[in-house]
């Protein structure tokens, strides 16, 4: 470990205690080999170890492959770039195999000489229902129509249209609220479902990817493996109930 972060860590984590009073929230810093040197209540709980089983461990250590490795792409690119993941929407499978949506923000923290030593992390939920509803009508009225017509086909210009807006505008408005585009906000949508139908029913993967509104079952496996890192196959195999 760093000389420069171990002497950090003699120190109290003042943004630990922060967050240990903010049940929703996960925080969690890690070394530059990536291992955990300190996270907070919230994520112990999530795992199911106590702190010290955890501290010094990788993702891969403590979940399943596919999480740990989108985890560790995220903090390579970090390594790499020397810049911060900021805002990132995303769909985390939980232990029990639903897909929550969640709000990641990972910084990277240097040491004097402009090394990275750690990288620092917060997760939280994400509600597209609350924070539409905290911003425009218009946009509470698409999230709306989406989720009662995503197994539709549905279209930018039609959403556009609807909301009195360009697509190009509808876009920025929309990207602006939810940090992504109303083409990947559908996309989730339909993965969500997806991974409920996966763990909760006997229904073949062609079904299934038909009901989630889906082009065909080969369009629905690429699409699921790129958001979830794992195949359908493979997450019903891991999750089902």
């Amino acid at each position: 470990m760093n000389d420069f972060l171990a002497g950090y860590l003699n120190f109290p984590d003042t943004a630990q205690l922060l967050f240990d009073e903010m049940p929703r929230f996960i925080y969690f810093m890690k070394d530059e080999e990536l291992r955990f040197v300190r996270v907070n209540q919230t994520l112990v709980e999530k795992i199911g170890l106590t702190e010290d089983e955890i501290l010094g461990k990788t993702d891969f250590d403590l979940f399943p492959y596919s999480m740990a490795d989108a985890f560790f792409k995220d903090d390579q690119l970090i390594l790499k770039t020397k810049q911060p993941i900021l805002n990132k929407v995303e769909l985390v499978p939980t232990n029990r195999g639903q897909a929550d949506w969640s709000l990641t923000n990972k910084v990277p923290m240097f040491d004097d000489a402009e090394n990275i030593v750690a990288i620092i992390g917060v997760t939280r939920p994400f509600s597209t229902s609350l924070t539409a509803q905290n911003s425009s009508e218009d946009l509470r009225l698409m999230i709306e129509y989406i989720k009662q017509n995503y197994t539709s086909k549905l279209s930018i210009e039609e959403l556009a249209k609807m909301s009195c807006l360009s697509v190009s505008a509808l876009e920025r408005k929309f990207k602006k609220v939810f940090h992504i585009t109303p083409s990947q906000y559908i996309l989730n949508i339909r993965i969500q479902e997806a991974c409920h139908l996966l763990i909760h029913s006997s229904e073949p993967l062609i079904t299934i990817s038909n009901e989630c509104g889906f082009y065909d079952q080969s369009h629905f496996s690429r699409q699921f493996s790129k958001a979830m890192n794992i195949s359908p196959h493979k997450y019903r195999k891991q999750f089902r109930i």
